[in-house]
């Protein structure tokens, strides 16, 4: 063999070997733009799902954030559509999925006597949402009855 083909043999198996690791490169790279980009997916859930509490008073629940699928950062939970006067509080600000947090509704006196809806919301690298049925009630409403 001459040197000229044991020079092109060369460049050409160098060649290839390069192509093959670039191709292995972008390969592997793809796999892992894949995976790192899809969103997690989060269910919501609330135990019980409503609770009474008079005037003047709290109620308590847990909220549950469950990781059904991909990788999840925390999440955070917030209270939509809450009466007048009411005051929520978490026991945990975020948390990782699976998880959950209590969560503490403290009533005003002077909080409406109302039958509302509460959407309680885990929000992360996306939102999920459940209903919370929050009864309302007057403490002095069994003595006016009698």
């Amino acid at each position: 063999m001459n040197k000229k083909n044991e020079w092109y043999n060369k460049i050409t198996m160098s060649y290839r070997i390069s192509l093959f690791f670039l191709t292995f490169f972008v390969a592997i790279s793809g796999i892992f733009f894949i995976t790192s980009s899809a969103h997690a997916a989060l269910s919501l859930s609330v135990m019980p799902t409503s609770g009474q509490a008079d005037q003047g008073s709290v109620v308590n629940f847990v909220a549950t954030a469950t990781l059904t699928s991909g990788i999840e950062g925390p999440v955070g939970f917030t209270l939509l559509n809450l009466p007048a006067g009411t005051v929520p509080t978490f026991s945990t600000g975020s948390c990782t999925p699976t998880c959950s947090t209590l969560i503490t509704i403290d009533t005003g006196t002077a909080t409406p006597v109302i039958n509302q809806v509460i959407t309680v919301q885990a929000i992360g690298s996306t939102t999920v949402s459940a209903n919370y049925t929050l009864t309302i009630t007057d403490p002095l409403a069994s003595i006016y009855i009698k």
